[in-house]
């Protein structure tokens, strides 16, 4: 009995004969003449592929067609395997030195959406000031560039005004706050000694949050600016972060009169304040604001301060309630 790949060699080479028989060019190629007409007459289908397959296996035992042995085709067969499974690993290896390569000679630098604090925003020492509120507390929410609440309670950083929802920088001081002294963050809140009475319900104060001041930061980065306006309203003008206000403002108490200063994470002083002017209370209404009454600045105030929303805005529109200049404030 043949093999089977005996068999289909036979079947192959009876195809190629046949192919050579058709030709024209075929005068004398050696061929004995039975051969030619087995295979023309098995081509034709005059002959079974029994009969055919027998004068092959004849040519073939007495060597007169030789074939390569299964073995040698498997030898070469597994020579190129080994060889290409060689040329793999040559590869794989020539991309891992090439990603070491990278990794050491172009570290991964990528900036964050927003650069860091610089080093001149952190302070050596975070104490209170001055003879007002003093605590520490948790970090609940940043409301905008400028406002944070501690535990809840609103509390605007003294002497720095940023942009308002809708306006140009608004979210990249907001989202700077909120990276350098994230929702979680233990602060430090000292409150203006001048301003005691808030704005709108939020305590004015400075923050001191992981080594920061908070209202030196914002400054540093360029998010935000001073509301010199209040340079006289306020504790802390002479503090080099309030660059803004040219000089000095604000002369505290002398030193013996002043309480001594809470370390963080302590109560309030007792001491009272000192009693201010009467302050008036029906304010007059910004002409800016047609329809609704709205008091000029200071203080400067936020949409969130104010009861009122998509209002008429006309003229100078001091508190920039109409950040895209659209005429209407503070669109819900």
């Amino acid at each position: 009995m043949l093999r089977k790949w005996h068999i289909l060699a036979i079947l192959g080479i009876g195809f190629s004969v046949t192919a050579v028989l058709s030709l024209q060019a075929q005068e004398d190629l050696g061929i004995p003449q039975w051969v030619k007409n087995n295979a023309l007459w098995w081509g034709q289908g005059s002959i079974s592929d029994s009969d055919f397959m027998s004068a092959m296996s004849y040519l073939i035992e007495k060597k007169l067609i030789s074939l390569p042995s299964q073995d040698d085709y498997s030898q070469k067969l597994r020579s190129k395997i080994i060889a290409l499974q060689d040329e793999n690993k040559m590869l794989k290896k020539s991309i891992d030195e090439l990603k070491k390569q990278k990794t050491l000679s172009v570290p991964d630098n990528s900036p964050s959406y927003y650069d860091p604090a610089p080093k001149s925003s952190r302070v050596q020492a975070q104490s209170c000031s001055g003879y007002a509120a003093c605590f520490s507390g948790q970090v609940t929410e940043i409301v905008d560039g400028d406002t944070i609440k501690v535990d809840s309670d609103s509390i605007r950083f003294a002497l720095v005004n940023t942009p308002e929802v809708g306006q140009y920088g608004y979210g990249q001081a907001k989202d700077f706050i909120a990276k350098i002294c994230p929702p979680g963050s233990t602060v430090l809140v000292d409150e203006d000694d001048l301003q005691t009475q808030g704005s709108y319900g939020r305590m004015i104060a400075a923050v001191y949050c992981n080594g920061m001041n908070l209202n030196k930061a914002i400054l540093d980065q360029g998010y935000g600016k001073i509301e010199t306006s209040f340079c006289s309203k306020s504790e802390f003008a002479n503090e080099g972060w309030a660059y803004g206000c040219a000089t000095k403002q604000y002369t505290p108490p002398p030193k013996s009169e002043q309480p001594k200063s809470n370390p963080p994470k302590t109560e309030p002083p007792k001491t009272e304040p000192p009693k201010s002017e009467p302050v008036e209370t029906t304010p007059s209404c910004d002409p800016s604001y047609p329809d609704v009454c709205i008091p000029s600045p200071p203080p400067d105030l936020d949409c969130g301060e104010i009861p009122y929303k998509n209002f008429k805005v006309i003229g100078s529109d001091p508190h920039r309630f109409d950040g895209d200049h659209d005429g209407i404030g503070c669109e819900s």
